[in-house]
């Protein structure tokens, strides 16, 4: 965790990831140009002859270990480390390992939220860490889904919260953009995806980073 500690809650969480942003926004969004570079190359395949489906196979397969990079790399910022956007492509050196874990959890969540809203609340809950373990922690995919689901216990409530704030921005701006369909609507959309999920991103690295240290220092406290 970086030298700034902040507390185990959703508004420390927050107040670190909005901190990060003020201290680190050229570092943070040279990696929001890379994605962006990313999402321009997978439009312009998908003008070509099959292109759509050339774009989805990416995004299926590529796709998802840039999104656990991204995470990462959000979370070594947090940390305070130095960072390049590079780094968001480090995931590909455990390429089956961090597809693997985003393709499960993905799953997971789908399923649970088809069958209630709760059930899916509940996996996001225990195993989202997963994403920051499989290459924080260089675990293999069960293993990352079993040290998210330990080191959650007991904050259940906080990272609820979080997941509501999250889940019912990005509600209310896709309802904004789907109910306007013009210009302004999807200037908010777009602002949206580079304005504030990048923040959310920070927020929500902040809260993995809290969260595993405190679980260290609890289990350290024991051996002593």
């Amino acid at each position: 965790m970086s030298e700034k500690q902040y507390p185990v809650s959703v508004d420390g969480w927050i107040n670190c990831g909005w901190n990060t942003l003020k201290e680190r926004k050229e570092d943070l969004y040279r990696g929001v140009a890379l994605l962006i570079g990313y999402q321009i190359l997978l439009f312009l395949i998908s003008l070509l002859p099959l292109g759509i489906f050339v774009t989805i196979f990416i995004q299926l397969s590529a796709g998802v270990v840039i999104s656990v990079g991204w995470l990462n790399y959000c979370l070594r910022i947090v940390r305070g480390e130095e960072v390049q956007p590079g780094i968001i492509l480090e995931p590909f050196s455990r390429f089956a390992e961090s597809w693997g874990v985003s393709i499960f959890l993905s799953i997971l969540v789908t399923v649970g939220l088809m069958l209630l809203i709760v059930p899916g609340f509940y996996v996001m809950v225990r195993y989202g860490f997963s994403l920051f373990a499989v290459i924080d922690e260089k675990l293999p995919v069960s293993d990352s889904m079993k040290f998210s689901e330990k080191i959650t216990g007991g904050y259940g409530i906080h990272l609820t919260v979080f997941y509501i704030i999250a889940m019912v921005s990005l509600y209310l701006i896709t309802l904004i953009y789907l109910n306007r369909g013009d210009t302004l609507g999807t200037l908010v959309l777009v602002f949206y995806h580079i304005g504030v999920t990048p923040v959310l991103s920070l927020v929500f690295a902040s809260a993995y980073d809290s969260i595993s240290c405190a679980h260290r220092y609890n289990n350290l406290d024991r051996t002593v």
